[in-house]
């Protein structure tokens, strides 16, 4: 698997959580955000580093399970709340694509690659990365 953006994380059986990702990444995609879906209950290891932002599609355990992926190379999580309780996540479903993950596409490196991603949530930044050098 080829180093992205940000990728996804679901499980397999949460139908809701795959098509959304699928329909959110042909729009990142749009935008020139590279992304993936990774199924958590795959058994694979997906390529990230630090720079990945990692959204979580689901419930509390999806968030747990992405938030430990993530923990393991540094990455950041963005939990959205597919579930009926969400103790935990607090991004919901409805509209999240368009006030949760906005890219400024003014942050560059000097090579003109993106080096620096902010997301921001109805206005306020929730979450600044750093790409390695």
């Amino acid at each position: 698997m080829k180093h992205v953006q940000l990728l996804f994380t679901a499980f397999s059986n949460r139908g809701d959580a795959v098509e959304l990702a699928v329909a959110a990444g042909l729009q990142l995609e749009d935008s020139g955000i590279s992304n993936a879906l990774f199924l958590l209950d795959s058994g694979e290891t997906p390529a990230l580093d630090s720079s990945t932002l990692v959204v979580s599609l689901g419930g509390d355990g999806t968030f747990l399970k992405s938030a430990r992926l993530a923990h393991e190379f540094g990455a950041r999580v963005l939990a959205v709340n597919l579930g009926r309780l969400g103790f935990l996540l607090n991004v919901r479903r409805a509209n999240w694509l368009r006030t949760s993950i906005t890219p400024s596409p003014t942050i560059t490196s000097r090579s003109g690659w993106l080096s620096n991603h902010v997301f921001r949530r109805q206005g306020r930044g929730i979450c600044a990365e750093r790409g390695g050098r």
